[in-house]
């Protein structure tokens, strides 16, 4: 395996556009984490929001980062347009599996 030199990001816009992305995936990653062991009817005892609703909020909130990124770090939309649907392919593959 060859080593490679990490170089810290610098440029403060990207670093805000992966931070507020990041940040936002983790809040995703939470209300799935919590819908997982509530299920999806149950409701977050601090703040009384259905994790249905949390949920919808959660991915657009993850969806509008995405798109910030893809047009202010002048992402390749047709490549990541391209993967999305390669992976929707696998995973209605996947779900298939589970059909009775």
């Amino acid at each position: 395996m060859a080593m490679s030199k990490w170089i810290p990001e610098s440029d403060p816009m990207i670093l805000r556009r992966v931070g507020k992305t990041s940040e936002e995936a983790s809040e995703l990653v939470k209300v799935c984490a919590r819908i997982t062991i509530q299920g999806m009817d149950g409701v977050d005892p601090a703040s009384g929001v259905a994790n249905r609703e949390a949920l919808e909020k959660e991915i657009s909130d993850v969806m509008a980062q995405c798109e910030v990124c893809i047009d202010t770090l002048g992402l390749d939309r047709g490549a990541i347009r391209s993967r999305g649907l390669d992976k929707i392919d696998q995973m209605m593959e996947w779900e298939a599996m589970f059909a009775s």
